[in-house]
């Protein structure tokens, strides 16, 4: 992702969301499940994620640029993590079983498995992509983190099947091919 100098346009050029143009823009009030934010990663990871280069350098701390993400989950939903991927308020988000390795074979760490209750401040974030950096990884984060809603102005339709469990609206809903922008 970067920015197009003197304006608050972003060009997302990874798979973990639709590629193409945001406009980012102050949120309207509270967040929402399902809103696409830009978000700084949690402090604690963005070194690794600098090092590992997943994060270009930024106005974020830690001298990261922002991550593009869905909000899956906000204060008093129930998030579970388990070895079939993460759900929230028992709907499981298609494409969030943590990986083993990354793109260059180094390890990963997710999230301890577990059921989680999200406080007042803190956010799940997601990507639809098996191989998004999110919060199947560095765990919750603050709603401090997040620097704007990022709303579509031109991206590419995904091909992938994003429909989640049967009857699972809540996993629809947080699906990045599936979220109006």
């Amino acid at each position: 992702m970067f920015a197009i100098v003197g304006s608050d346009l972003r060009v997302n050029f990874t798979p973990s969301m639709p590629l193409g143009i945001y406009r980012l823009e102050p949120l309207p009030g509270g967040i929402e499940r399902g809103t696409f934010v830009a978000v700084c990663a949690p402090t604690d990871v963005a070194g690794v994620g600098r090092d590992r280069g997943y994060l270009a350098r930024g106005p974020c701390p830690g001298d990261t640029e922002p991550l593009l993400k869905v909000v899956a989950a906000v204060p008093d939903d129930e998030v579970t993590v388990s070895t079939r991927g993460v759900a929230v308020n028992g709907c499981v988000l298609p494409n969030s079983v943590p990986l083993a390795l990354d793109r260059s074979g180094r390890r990963l760490t997710g999230w301890p498995s577990g059921r989680y209750h999200l406080a007042t401040n803190q956010l799940w974030l997601y990507a639809g992509n098996p191989r998004s950096w999110d919060s199947r990884y560095w765990g919750p984060a603050t709603a401090a983190s997040i620097v704007a809603r990022a709303v579509r102005v031109l991206t590419v339709p995904s091909f992938r099947s994003t429909s989640g469990e049967p009857g699972c609206g809540a996993a629809r809903f947080a699906s990045p091919a599936s979220s109006a922008g």
